[in-house]
This record gives structure tokens, C-alpha cells and sequence, in this order.
């Protein structure tokens, strides 16, 4: 009886009874958007501990998402579907854009007048309304380019512009939010899935022009990701791009110095 206690005695001052810490809870992340660039954020946000949640408009044609991804309906061209999605969600990272086709136009409800401008000004007002602590948004280098001649809003149905729009709908809707403005996005039509972290990127003010450096989506997705609850990313629009004459891992000190939005 005496070595039973003994034993029972020695397993508790180990620590060997006692249980495990539990993790901490990062949050709750809905990603809108389940495609090339969603894809890679959901599983990093996963692997950093997040809650996550994957908001598509048809969730039975999402593929390729972790495991532990809840998948949502949502469709941010129809403000009523998204409240049921966006409930209790702390953060929102959108990776949403409107199609761009060579040889034929987007389908009614696709083109980025809906998604890129109406749908992130629905997107914002549905997180605000939810009590979101913060949404980041993956945009574009040279949102705001009204100019029809731009060679990618001629292709793209003015998409430029009313990425702009859609960003100024999120600044004025008063949510703490980051938008990030990568530069040409990898992998490109034939080339294998790439991975973050492995090459370098330049982050620099959202009001500059450097010219593009094409860059990986899940690199995109590990920005955003270190975005959120980030105070030296808030009210900041950035541009993103790859540039091998950067160290590896500089961005991460360069939120600091970006400045805020005017």
C-alpha cells in the first residue's frame, strides 16, 4: 500500500498525471474565397492554430481545403447569405476577385463591378455588423488605376478600378482592417504549387509604384496570415512583390514601417 502511494506521489511531481495545457486560442478566421490563393491561407492558418472557416459560394465543389476547415455558403454579391458564415468569426481575410477570361466574358453577377467593388463594400458591412475584429483584404498592385487603356483593366472588364473601389468601401466602413496588394501571382498556367516562406519579398507603401515582382499565393497568404491582430498593420495598404535582392524573412520588421492610410 505504502510503494502504491509512493508511485501515485512520484507520477504527480513529474507531472506525469497532470493534464496537458490547453492551446491557445488564436480565433476564429473565416477566408472567403476557396481557390488558388484560399487554398494555401486556410492550410497555413490551420498550422498557426486558428479556428479556420472557408466561405464559398457552392460548398460542394470545394476541394483541396485541410481537413480541419469548416466550409461555409457564402456569396458576397448576396449581403443575406453571409451573416450565418460570419457569426462569432474574429477575424476576415478575403482572397475573392472576379474571373478574367481571354475569350469570353464572366458570368452575370461575376464581373468585378459585382465582386471586387459591390462585394467587398457587402463583405465589410456584413463583418462590421458581425463584430469582426479585423479584415484583411488581398487586392491588387495598382487598385485604384481608373485608366481604360491599362492593359489589364481593358482585359479585365476595368478590374483595377473597381478594386479601388472596394478598397475605399472597406476604409470607410470603419473596420480595423489591412490591405495587401501583391504583384503577379504564382503558380502560372503549367507550373507545380509553390510554397511560402521559401523566397524572398519586398513590401513597400501602397502609394508607391516599384514596378511587379511575381510572387507565390501561399507567400500572400503568409502576410495576410501575420496581419491579423498585427497594431503595426492596421489601417495600412501595402504592396507585395518577390525580390530576390531582399533577405528572406524582411517583411516581417517592415509592417512597422509602412505608413497609415490618409
Amino acid at each position: 500500500m505504502k510503494r502504491c502511494l509512493f508511485l501515485f506521489v512520484l507520477v504527480l511531481s513529474l507531472g506525469l498525471g497532470a493534464t496537458a495545457a490547453p492551446a491557445e486560442d488564436k480565433g476564429t478566421v473565416v477566408v472567403v474565397g476557396g481557390g488558388q490563393s484560399g487554398r494555401p491561407l486556410a492550410r497555413i492558418l490551420v498550422g498557426q492554430g486558428y479556428t479556420v472557416r472557408v466561405m464559398v459560394r457552392n460548398p460542394d465543389r470545394a476541394s483541396g481545403l485541410p481537413a480541419e476547415a469548416l466550409v461555409v455558403r457564402g456569396d458576397v454579391t448576396k449581403p443575406d447569405s453571409l451573416d450565418a458564415g460570419l457569426k462569432g468569426a474574429d477575424f476576415v481575410i478575403s482572397t475573392i476577385g472576379a474571373p478574367c477570361y481571354r475569350d469570353r466574358a464572366p458570368a452575370p453577377g461575376s464581373f468585378p463591378a459585382d465582386v471586387d467593388n459591390l462585394g467587398i463594400a457587402n463583405l465589410s458591412a456584413a463583418a462590421s455588423a458581425a463584430g469582426v475584429r479585423q479584415l484583411v483584404l488581398m487586392s491588387a498592385i495598382g487598385a485604384g488605376n481608373a485608366d481604360p487603356e491599362d492593359g489589364l483593366n481593358k482585359l479585365c472588364n476595368m478590374v483595377l478600378a473597381e478594386k479601388g473601389k472596394g478598397e475605399a468601401a472597406l476604409r470607410e466602413s470603419g473596420l480595423a482592417y489591412t490591405i495587401v496588394r501583391p504583384g503577379g501571382l504564382k503558380p502560372f498556367p503549367g507550373q507545380p504549387e509553390c510554397a511560402e516562406g521559401v523566397e524572398p519579398l519586398l513590401m513597400f507603401p501602397g502609394t508607391e509604384d516599384t514596378g511587379g515582382g511575381a510572387l507565390c499565393r501561399a507567400d500572400v497568404g503568409l502576410v495576410m496570415a501575420d496581419a491579423l491582430g498585427n497594431p503595426d498593420a492596421l489601417s495600412k495598404t501595402v504592396n507585395l512583390i518577390g525580390d530576390k535582392q531582399s533577405a528572406l524573412t524582411a517583411w516581417r520588421s517592415a509592417w512597422a514601417k509602412m505608413p497609415a492610410d490618409q
